[in-house]
Parts: C-alpha cells; sequence; structure tokens
C-alpha cells in the first residue's frame, strides 16, 4: 500500500520531474562554461557580451559555475554573474516570450498570494510557459512552501488532465498536451506519486505504452535517489515497490524494495500490502493471500485489507486495487 493512499488522499493527481520540459538551453560542456566564466572578465566588451549569451542559452547548466563566480573578486565577472543567476533561477532564458518574462520578474518579491497569481497567470498562457513554471518550482526547494504557493495551479492541471484521459479514447491531439501537463505536475512536486500511479494506468489502457514507460520511469528514478538518501527509512522503498506493482513495472526491485520496508518495520500493515500486492502481481498469489492475512490480523477494522483479499482469490492481478477507506 502506498502510504499516501492510506493517511492522505490529498494529492490524488499532484505530481510528475523535469523530464520532457525543457527550454531552449543548449547543449554545453564543463569545460566551455568554465572558458566563458573566464571571458566574463574579458578585456574587451565583445567577448564579454559573447560569453554572457553564452551562459544564458546554457541555462541551469551554467548555475554552479554562474554561483562561484558571482563571488569574484573581479566585479565586472561578480556582476555579470549575478545577473545571469537572477535570470537563470527564475526561468528566463533568451528565447524566453515578453509577457512570460513581464510574470517572471514579479514573482521573488511577491507574498504568497500573489505567486499563485503569477503561477496561474502562466499557466493561462499555455504550454510555452511551462518551462518558466518548473523553473519557478525548482526555485522552491521546500515541498511545503512549493504545494502553498503550486496547489491552485496543480489542481487546475490535475482536473484537466483527469478530463483530458478520461474519455474512452482521446482524441490524437489531446493526449501530448496532457503529455505536456502531467510533466509540468511531476516538475513541480516530484516527491508524490498521485499522478504515475492514475496515469501510467490509463496510458497502458489507451495503448501509449511508450509515453506511460516514461511517466514511470521519470517516478522510479526519482524515487530511487530520495530511497538512497532515506536510510533506514522505509517509506521511499515502500512506496516504490507500491508505485512498481500496481504499474506492473520492475516486479523484481518492487520485491526487493518491499522486503526491505518489511525488515524494518516487519508488524506495517500497510507495508506487508505493499510486499503483497508484489506476490499478486508476480503470480504467487498463495504468498500474497498469506501476507494479507497478517494484515487482516493487524488491522481488523479496516475494511481495505478485506477487500484485497477478497481481490487476490479472485485471482486477476489487472483488476486495480480497492480505494482505502
Amino acid at each position: 500500500m502506498h502510504v499516501g493512499r492510506f493517511f492522505n488522499r490529498l494529492f490524488i493527481w499532484i505530481l510528475l520531474t523535469l523530464t520532457g520540459i525543457q527550454s531552449a538551453a543548449i547543449a554545453v560542456t564543463d569545460d566551455e562554461i568554465a572558458r566563458a566564466i573566464k571571458q566574463l572578465g574579458a578585456a574587451e566588451y565583445k567577448k564579454r557580451e559573447e560569453a554572457s549569451k553564452f551562459l544564458w542559452s546554457a541555462g541551469r547548466a551554467a548555475l554552479p559555475a554562474l554561483q562561484a563566480a558571482g563571488e569574484s573578486s573581479d566585479p565586472e565577472v561578480s556582476l555579470r554573474a549575478r545577473q545571469l543567476l537572477v535570470n537563470i533561477q527564475r526561468g528566463i532564458s533568451p528565447n524566453t516570450p515578453a509577457d512570460v518574462r513581464d510574470l517572471l520578474r514579479r514573482y521573488p518579491a511577491a507574498d504568497r498570494e500573489g505567486k499563485q497569481a503569477v503561477v496561474l497567470q502562466l499557466l493561462d498562457l499555455g504550454a510555452r510557459a511551462y518551462p518558466s513554471i518548473a523553473a519557478l518550482a525548482d526555485s522552491e526547494p521546500s515541498l511545503q512552501r512549493r504545494v502553498e504557493i503550486f496547489q491552485p495551479a496543480l489542481e487546475q492541471l490535475g482536473g484537466w488532465i483527469a478530463q483530458a484521459l478520461g474519455g474512452e479514447q482521446p482524441d490524437g491531439e489531446i493526449v501530448p498536451q496532457a503529455l505536456a501537463a502531467i510533466r509540468l505536475v511531476q516538475a513541480i512536486v516530484p516527491e508524490d506519486l498521485g499522478v504515475p500511479l492514475q496515469a501510467v494506468t490509463r496510458l497502458d489502457k489507451l495503448g501509449k505504452k511508450k509515453d506511460a514507460d516514461e511517466v514511470f520511469e521519470t517516478a522510479f528514478a526519482f524515487h530511487q535517489k530520495l530511497g538512497a538518501k532515506a536510510v533506514p527509512n522505509p517509506n521511499p522503498a515502500n512506496d516504490l515497490a507500491w508505485l512498481c506493482a500496481v504499474c506492473h513495472r520492475r516486479l523484481d526491485d518492487a520485491l526487493t524494495l518491499a522486503q526491505k520496508a518489511v525488515a524494518l518495520e516487519p508488524k506495517n500493515p500497510a507495508f506487508l500490502d505493499t510486499l503483497a500486492e508484489v506476490h499478486f502481481q508476480k503470480g504467487n498469489r498463495e504468498r500474497a493471500l498469506e501476507l494479507m492475512k497478517q494484515c487482516i490480523e493487524l488491522a481488523p477494522d479496516n475494511n481495505y485489507f478485506r477487500q484485497q483479499r477478497d481481490r487476490f482469490e479472485k485471482g486477476d492481478p489487472t483488476l486495480p486495487p480497492p480505494e482505502p477507506e
């Protein structure tokens, strides 16, 4: 069981990483960035301008070098680096449309309600503003702060995604738009698994396996790194195992992850449920039923586990898990 499903259903549609939401940043090497940083202090004005334009076009790849250059003893280098930092951190690139730039410049000084308004206005501009919205989210590293600011936009995106993919067979032009919105949600709050859990299953049913794989792998990669940092916290391992099981992907990885979570908290029914689900998806129904019996004994008042047991007894792993009460 995904802990978020068990304890908190607030995040049902808020989530997805920056994969697929890229600005027009050019591909650069560390050596090219280092050379350009040096040229910010060149004697010739033309070379300084060329270096600034190059670093600005490099985008977020140049941020670490620019942060260091901002502390340079050379006032020209420091000034140019700091100016570039401000633009890149706000998601402003050389190709950012003027109306998007105007909104982005209002964001830093605004209060929470003002920031929410900026984000919603950017959202109204459509997909061309998505990279800038993602960059603003990246500038707010605290999950709590991001949710506070981006909640109205996430609700709007989630409602549209659900509507766009909710039909029996959505229009061919709608699916790419929905995918762009999904990627944006992943970029804003990759910590939550609501969207991958919903979107992967729906995209599979629509025959969009490649797109479903991309959404899943984005979530998997993020949570795999999150789990590595969270040792010995079992929650990330459990959540990732649940994602794999429900999405019918990476089941061997899911088994390892679920076993790890259960080893850390062997009496946690949510973790035992995840392990049971993994075994069920791998075709080991008897083991799944044994584990579900333990869940019922540990949480006899929770009807969800009885529904899971009934589902396992039917033996159809394609049926979705019941919704927690």
